[in-house]
């Protein structure tokens, strides 16, 4: 692969990176990167660390997470799985039964009828 190949192929990547992984807030700490392997370790040190209060912060969002009046289901679930994917990715594991508890207890008491089927089966 020649220099300008690679040149390419790093700003493409770094554009789909900036256009379609980042939010807003993250946006902002990293726009001036010119090189997706510089943003990547950028990102990775506050965002990727298995520090312990990075497993606190998460498993305090998990163990908290509510389902607000309003909310749709999906965004509820979509919230809930992220924390559980971004827990396992560092490392921490939950039984199938554990998640349903803590996504049924997330629930409003608009969803009774989900709750007394998951503590049946629970």
């Amino acid at each position: 692969m020649t220099n300008e190949q690679w040149d390419e192929m790093d700003e493409k990547a770094l554009s789909v990176i900036f256009q379609l992984c980042l939010s807003k807030e993250v946006l902002h700490e990293v726009v001036n990167e010119t090189a997706a392997t510089k943003l990547w370790l950028k990102l990775e040190s506050p965002y990727m660390t298995m520090s312990l209060a990075n497993k606190l912060h998460l498993k305090e969002q998990l163990y908290t997470i509510c389902m607000w009046k309003g909310t749709l289901i999906q965004s509820h679930l979509d919230r809930f799985s992220s924390i559980i994917i971004d827990l396992v990715n560092i490392y921490i594991k939950f039984e199938d039964e554990d998640k349903v508890v803590l996504l049924v207890v997330s629930l409003p008491s608009t969803y009774k009828h989900f709750k007394e089927i998951g503590y049946i089966r629970c």
